[in-house]
């Protein structure tokens, strides 16, 4: 039941002043109720903290940690198989840079399984951002590589090794 603060003053005042027309007394009109868990002040009966789907989550745990359980088996491919021209080609020096991202952005839901606090908010936002950066960082640099290998105007063939990209 909801009702206006004036209301409410307007009640008390005439409480003090010995009305007899009050509602102010009578259990069932003026109930405050406790606020939720979390909630120092509250507007309705809301929750302040979020509410944790546990199912949701553990399932997608389970999809997160599968995921991160195949990335060894990547970075062993790009290992055994490099000698291969198709993974040569593809840089396997920064196949495992970009899988070792993968990694760091994989792993943030990992240490979000738990209910949330400080110190895992901000090693979510420090996992996601080294993550993105080794990932992204190498695509970008294997795209530059193609850009200016591309872009020669003469006849002289250049190479661009990892380690002079990575440098």
């Amino acid at each position: 039941k909801y009702y206006y603060g004036r209301i409410l003053e307007e009640q008390y005042d005439l409480r003090i002043t010995g009305s007899n027309e009050i509602i102010y007394n009578i259990e069932s009109e003026f109930q405050c109720l406790t606020c939720a868990e979390g909630c120092e002040e509250c507007v309705d009966a809301s929750p302040c903290i979020v509410s944790l789907n546990m199912v949701l989550r553990t399932i997608l745990l389970i999809i997160q940690c599968a995921i991160i359980c195949c990335l060894p088996i990547v970075v062993l491919f790009t290992y055994k198989y490099s000698h291969l021209k198709v993974v040569r080609a593809a840089s396997p020096v920064l196949l495992r840079i970009i899988i070792l991202g993968a990694f760091f952005i994989y792993s943030t839901t990992i240490v979000l399984y738990p209910r949330p606090n400080m110190i895992t908010c901000t090693l979510r936002i420090w996992l996601r951002q080294i993550g993105f950066a080794l990932s992204y960082g190498a695509l970008m640099l294997k795209t530059w590589r193609i850009s200016v290998i591309f872009r020669v105007k003469s006849a002289k063939a250049i190479k661009i090794t990892d380690m002079d990209l990575i440098k």
